[in-house]
């Protein structure tokens, strides 16, 4: 794994490279394990293309001797696009000379383009007039299917529970196996404040919870996810490609100010090939 804060001497004082494998330098990025990576993003490719398999191939008894009957797996391809996220910050001349400084800005950036690039993941929701230059974020994917169960209901601790447990059942039925459930920190709250009728909480005692999980299902709670909806999906039905990060420095450009310029890029791009696998859970507006 990268160590982003190792310090070195000379121009590269921030950072030992200016090239990084974006998997080591972010590992906890969440397209690394919301999604399957099916490529690599080289330069400005605006789309990327992915091959899948939609249909297995179907193994069956043959008899001793007989000839094997030929089967064709249906292939095909994805094709989605990909955007760049970047950043540019100063840092003063003095605080580049401070090994500590650098270290923790080293830390402030990666934070910054994981946050970033979860956002960008769950909720990006870019405008037509823009031109679909940006990739659609999950929550707001027009194909993944939005469930009929809903949650939120006052008097109703269980409705949330229902609709997740209908949401894995209906991805099963489609040949998947849901890997994540993915919820904003105060849709996680609905199902910690779920008491049975003993005032028992539901998920049973929290002090020896030692992770989030839902009939075994890790549940990853964000604040890059939207606060009315939840994600069940299979990590398997989307695929995804992610360039380098690439880390420029100018020492020209904030002279005046006696400082340094630094330029992050990272490009990413996702898609849901098998949406059907990926549900959709809204929370109610009514309180009834």
């Amino acid at each position: 794994m990268a160590d982003i804060t190792r310090i070195t001497s000379g121009d590269e004082s921030l950072y030992p490279s200016l090239s990084f494998i974006a998997q080591d330098l972010i590992p906890d990025a969440l397209i690394y394990t919301l999604t399957t990576t099916a490529g690599k993003i080289e330069g400005d490719a605006p789309f990327v293309r992915v091959p899948i398999v939609t249909t297995d191939p179907n193994p069956t008894f043959v008899r001793e001797g007989q000839q094997i009957t030929r089967d064709a797996p249906e292939l095909a391809e994805v094709r989605f696009t990909t955007a760049k996220l970047g950043n540019i910050f100063r840092q003063s001349n003095e605080s580049a000379a401070s090994a500590n400084a650098n270290g923790l800005l080293a830390q402030s950036v990666r934070r910054a383009i994981t946050t970033a690039a979860d956002t960008a993941l769950l909720s990006n929701n870019p405008a037509e007039q823009d031109g679909n230059w940006q990739p659609t974020g999950l929550f707001n994917d027009p194909d993944i299917p939005v469930s009929t169960d809903t949650f939120g209901t006052v008097g109703k601790p269980s409705e949330a529970f229902n609709a997740v447990s209908n949401a894995i059942t209906t991805i099963s039925t489609n040949s998947g196996n849901a890997t994540h459930i993915v919820m904003h920190p105060n849709v996680w709250k609905t199902f910690t404040d779920a008491t049975d009728a003993n005032g028992r909480s539901i998920l049973g005692d929290p002090a020896t919870a030692t992770e989030r999980t839902l009939w075994g299902i890790p549940v990853i709670v964000t604040p890059c996810a939207p606060d009315n909806k939840i994600l069940v999906l299979d990590n398997t039905a989307i695929v995804s490609a992610t360039s380098d990060i690439q880390l420029a420095k100018s020492g020209e450009a904030a002279f005046d100010y006696d400082s340094i310029v630094w330029r992050t890029t990272f490009r990413i791009g996702w898609k849901p090939a098998n949406p059907k696998r990926c549900i959709i859970i809204t929370k109610t507006t009514s309180t009834k």
